[in-house]
């Protein structure tokens, strides 16, 4: 697989992806700037007229051609959530962590849902699996968000909950955590709870702090 996250590589870059590395899955970021404010006071109904796809910054039309290039090579797709935009957030910040409010999760199962729908119906790209959190278990000067693994649960389950109503077939991953030993506790949480674990299709980590010569030395 291949993440891009603030890259945006164009068409010259797909010979070197597809072709020469094959990859099989594509990872990328879900900016938060596509919701800049909320579209309205209902999470179950969304006003697609505040919805500011098309007013994203440079590089978003490189995106769109991206994903449908690897659509066309039935390469899988994975969207992640690095931050949830800063009126759902704690710190009012897509940056330094924070977490969601309370009472703002269906907001984020909307957000979600805006994401897949907006893809799949105007573009013609289903994405495969959505991961809720790049790395909860961090707070980062960048893009990022934190969880703690019952909240992690009960946001998996809103988001798995809302795609079941939507009838979207995108499947979760979680915990998607930076380090292997806060995946433990994190993915523990999920796989106790039966809810959780029956809408978590992949349990997923990065590995920093492991040995590099030896890659399989966490597993």
């Amino acid at each position: 697989g291949v993440a891009e996250a603030w890259n945006f590589p164009d068409a010259s870059v797909y010979p070197y992806l597809f072709d020469d590395l094959g990859i099989s899955i594509l990872r990328f970021r879900m900016t938060p700037d596509s919701e800049p404010s909320n579209d309205n006071d209902d999470p179950f109904k969304t006003d697609w007229g505040n919805i500011k796809f098309d007013d994203l910054p440079g590089g978003y039309r490189d995106l769109i051609q991206l994903l449908q290039e690897a659509k066309k090579r039935r390469v899988k797709i994975l969207g992640t959530i690095w931050s949830p935009p800063a009126w759902m957030k704690t710190n009012k910040d897509v940056h330094k962590g924070g977490s969601i409010l309370p009472g703002y999760e269906d907001e984020l199962a909307e957000y979600v849902v805006i994401w897949i729908r907006e893809l799949r119906d105007k573009y013609g790209i289903d994405m495969d699996y959505v991961s809720i959190q790049n790395e909860p278990d961090v707070m980062e000067k960048w893009e990022s968000c934190t969880y703690k693994p019952p909240d992690l649960n009960n946001i998996i389950k809103k988001v798995g909950y809302r795609l079941a109503d939507e009838k979207l077939g995108t499947k979760i991953t979680a915990p998607d955590t930076g380090w292997f030993g806060s995946f433990l506790n994190r993915a523990s949480a999920i796989c106790k709870d039966l809810t959780s674990r029956g809408m978590v299709d992949i349990l997923t980590t990065h590995s920093y702090g492991q040995d590099f010569n030896n890659p399989d030395s966490l597993v």
